[in-house]
């Protein structure tokens, strides 16, 4: 039987209550329809639950020694809120913008209780584990497939965006847990599980702003087992092989449509263009329209109105300019304070903030009665380190019985020092990618473009052809001559002749680099394609020299009297080229990834040598774990040799380390 280290701290269950029913009662319940002021039995009901958290919070916290919580986030959320209910006061909606504000504030008061009565770690363990369960009973609830495939849930009925930002932060608590040597067997099923719901809800914000929300953990990483930071260093390019060769990535990306949707965002820019323009008057300007503002009106388009797709654009719409800059007050001062906090949480509440941040360009709720907003907010209010409000993480002493199929052996923690040493390694391999992507960028942006115009002519033999035995000539007739037309449409008769209508400058020989024909194998088919720095120009140029080589074709099988045996017709005109063909920016960046991944994966690797061959025994512990000491002496040799225990003792000697018996 072997043994596996459980986490060094239990699992608070009074935050988990509280989170849980203040999540069910943040999640939409009717997901189409948006509160403007009136009041059901699903907007009182979740007004109740909300309370019921509130309450339970102060319950569960009456008898606890207080802790110092910062005030700062509160109090500039409290000017945000201030400013949206003089909008929607200005814009004929207080009541509903009021109504939304109070359940804000209700998310912030529980949020400060919980953490003046319980340490940062037990209630964003809390948090998470609250969003998890909902997520999870929500999709084991949907019997259905909506969405065009997309994972949803079914009570509540989740969005598939909703679950897949619940998801990355699953994923990011446990990439955090692994990276402080807190994680278990039930971590990796765990992060299995919210990978597979991160991609099966099809989210692509949530999937991008995820990549570097996980970077910063993994670069903040204080002490990992052996057991995750292997497999982390054999993944890693495993991954990015199979994300970037195939279709993978732009499937995923596109959903199964065109590459367009990358680029276009879908509707979203329109409704953006809609809230930057100026407004009818001062107040919509500096104070926006409340909170109740989810739709704004879109001019020019077939439709009236849309839904604001980014919580920043959100922002502007509902709280005007003065909004705006409290919202990036709160999230740049944040960070700031997160950066200077030292304290376990200060890498997770980095990321975390930094995923929602960046998600909320693109996705709604990040400064309303949301689940977004609890989860940053929690983040920024936890207090600092200073003080024990963040206690040191508790060593890993407690043990629980596993069957050997199921785990590995137990193995120590990486130290301080190698575990720097690794971090460096890290930053520099990642260093080392981040240079080849830039310096292919720069090459992409400043090299010269080419663009390539093609026209295909379809060879005939001249003449009617009634009986199957002059087709049968005339088509072996043509497949004979097809090499022969090849070399005739890049030949100086054709190409002087191009120069000389065209009056352009150069040989026939300068032009023949600019104009390939091919026959593909088995057809009477012979494109000919033109590359320019000028789309127009080679556009142009295609043209001309179809038209020339048609010439030529005549002019040389008619020399003697006789009619052309060979008619070639142009199967289309020569289409203007709107991309360039080179350079290819996506082959040059994949090529400088994959290079600059092999770089840094052997910068990663090239100590792990050095470690197999060195005769320090901790580092020889690190490699092989707790088989280094089972090992006889002759094996240890293979490793690398033991070190002599009395002085002056050759390497290599049998002699075991450690004081004589």
């Amino acid at each position: 039987m072997l043994v596996l280290p459980q986490a060094g701290r239990p699992f608070a269950k009074a935050p988990y209550l509280v989170f849980l029913i203040l999540v069910v009662a943040t999640e939409p319940w009717r997901p189409a329809n948006y509160f403007e002021g009136s009041f059901d039995s699903v907007v009182i009901l979740k007004g109740l639950l909300s309370v019921i958290a509130a309450a339970t919070a102060w319950w569960l916290i009456r008898d606890r020694p207080r802790r110092t919580v910062p005030a700062w986030p509160a109090v500039l959320m409290t000017l945000y809120l201030a400013i949206t209910v003089f909008g929607g006061w200005a814009n004929g909606s207080l009541m509903a913008s009021v109504v939304i504000v109070v359940r804000v504030l209700i998310l912030i008061l529980t949020v400060y209780l919980l953490l003046s009565g319980y340490d940062g770690y037990a209630v964003m363990a809390g948090l998470v584990g609250a969003l998890a369960t909902v997520a999870l009973f929500s999709v084991l609830t949907n019997t259905g497939r909506p969405f065009n495939g997309r994972l949803a849930g079914g009570l509540p009925p989740l969005h598939p965006n909703e679950i897949a930002a619940i998801s990355a932060v699953v994923i990011l608590w446990l990439i955090h847990r692994g990276a402080n040597a807190r994680e278990s067997l039930a971590d990796f099923v765990a992060l299995g599980a919210a990978g597979y719901a991160l991609i099966a809800t099809e989210s692509r914000t949530s999937l991008m702003m995820v990549v570097p929300a996980a970077a910063i953990l993994i670069l903040m990483a204080r002490r990992v087992h052996l057991r995750v930071l292997l497999p982390f260093l054999v993944g890693l390019p495993t991954l990015v092989i199979v994300l970037f060769s195939g279709d993978f990535l732009t499937e995923a990306l596109t959903r199964g449509g065109s590459e367009e949707d990358i680029t276009s965002l879908s509707n979203r820019t329109i409704a953006w263009t809609a809230a930057l323009m100026p407004k009818s008057n001062h107040w919509l300007t500096w104070l926006g329209g409340g909170l109740s503002m989810k739709q704004i009106e879109v001019p020019g388009q077939w439709w009236s109105h849309q839904i604001l797709d980014s919580s920043w654009i959100s922002a502007l719409v509902q709280s005007g300019y003065l909004g705006v800059v409290l919202c990036l007050a709160l999230i740049l001062y944040g960070v700031a304070c997160i950066i200077r906090t030292p304290g376990e949480l200060r890498a997770f509440r980095l990321a975390v903030v930094t995923f929602l941040s960046l998600r909320g360009v693109l996705e709604s709720g990040l400064f309303d009665a949301s689940t977004a907003f609890l989860v940053c907010f929690t983040a920024l209010a936890l207090p600092d380190a200073r003080g024990q409000l963040h206690p040191t993480p508790a060593p890993v002493l407690a043990r629980a019985t596993l069957p050997s199929t199921l785990w590995q052996p137990s193995q120590p923690t990486i130290p301080g020092k190698s575990m720097r040493s690794i971090k460096s390694r890290l930053l520099a391999a990642g260093g080392v990618v981040v240079l080849a992507l830039v310096a292919t960028g720069l090459f992409n942006f400043f090299a010269p473009r080419q663009y390539d115009s093609a026209v295909s002519l379809y060879a005939t033999a001249a003449g009617r052809q009634v009986r199957a035995s002059d087709i049968y000539q005339g088509t072996m007739m043509v497949s004979a001559r097809m090499n022969t037309y090849v070399e005739l449409a890049t030949s100086p008769m054709v190409l002087d002749a191009v120069i000389s209508e065209l009056h352009l400058e150069g040989s026939a020989a300068s032009l023949s680099e600019q104009v390939a024909a091919v026959n593909p194998p088995g057809t009477a088919v012979l494109t000919i394609t033109v590359t320019d720095p000028v789309p127009e120009q080679a556009q142009v140029i295609a043209t001309t020299v179809a038209a020339k080589f048609q010439n030529s074709v005549e002019l040389l099988e008619s020399g003697s009297g006789a009619t052309a045996q060979v008619d070639f017709q142009t199967l289309g005109p020569a289409q203007l080229p709107l991309t360039p063909s080179s350079p290819d920016q996506l082959r040059n960046l994949l090529i400088a990834a994959l290079a600059g991944g092999v770089l840094g994966l052997g910068i990663l690797l090239w100590p792990i040598a050095r470690i197999a061959s060195s005769p320090d025994k901790q580092l020889r512990i690190i490699l092989l774990g707790p088989l280094a000491d089972r090992l006889d002496p002759q094996a240890l040799q293979l490793v690398g040799g033991l070190t002599a225990g009395p002085a002056g003792s050759a390497k290599g000697s049998s002699v075991p380390d450690g004081p004589p018996a």
